[in-house]
């Protein structure tokens, strides 16, 4: 991985990462994440491990957008991107960075980041074992947006569209459903760390096979009634003589 930005300031650069969908959250080596959250704004909170951030008084245009770049290609992750909004208006909001610091390392002792699920989801990733080699292209969930509360991110420009979300969701499970019609395998991934989240990568675009058998069904009742129609016409005409 070439770097890791936010906005013009640089987190990493020349860097090793993996993509794991057993992850869920983004984790990166513990020094890195650290100046990527407090470019965010974030708060270290030891009962979660994680950082959060002031999304109840700071508008959700404060937010800047971080940039990953790998092999000369960027790849953006916006704010409703990278935060992960827990609780409600009873028991109150709680907005974290899905930044999580961890010193991982390979056996020669390199650190390296986990690209999981939060990047995942918007970045369709395709693994290519027999030349070694991974792809991502970006995916068509990645304008999808999580409903946010009018009491967070105060501003009129934040509030995220239901009718957008929804429509968003409706067409991944219509697609989803016809999965079976096509000769096309796709996997869905079950995310264990941290957030359960469940999400269906679709892609492609599939197309039902249409039922013909329903358009057939009542022919037979139809001759029938043809037939003894002509038997009832035969047997009166027989009787006339």
């Amino acid at each position: 991985m070439n770097s890791v930005s936010v906005e013009s300031t640089s987190i990493s650069s020349s860097t090793y990462a993996i993509a794991d969908t057993g992850t869920t959250l983004i984790v990166g080596p513990t020094a890195q994440v650290e100046s990527l959250n407090g470019a965010l704004g974030g708060t270290y909170d030891s009962n979660s491990q994680l950082y959060t951030v002031d999304c109840h008084t700071r508008s959700l245009s404060s937010f800047p957008n971080v940039t990953f770049t790998i092999d000369d290609t960027v790849f953006i992750l916006t704010p409703l991107q990278y935060l992960w909004i827990t609780g409600d208006q009873s028991t109150g909001y709680i907005c974290y960075s899905v930044f999580s610091p961890s010193d991982s390392s390979d056996s020669n002792g390199n650190h390296f980041w986990i690209l999981g699920d939060y990047f995942l989801y918007r970045y369709y990733s395709v693994f290519d074992i027999l030349n070694n080699r991974v792809g991502f292209a970006t995916s068509i969930s990645y304008n999808w947006m999580p409903t946010v509360d009018s009491s967070l991110f105060p501003t009129s420009s934040t509030t995220t569209n239901p009718t957008t979300s929804t429509m968003k969701t409706t067409t991944s499970t219509a697609r989803t459903t016809t999965v079976s019609t096509a000769q096309i395998e796709l996997s869905s991934t079950t995310m264990t760390r941290t957030q359960p989240l469940t999400t269906t990568i679709i892609t492609a675009e599939i197309s039902p096979i249409p039922n013909r058998e329903n358009s057939t069904v009542h022919r037979p009742a139809m001759h029938f009634s043809l037939f003894v129609l002509i038997v009832m016409v035969a047997t009166r005409y027989m009787d006339s003589f």
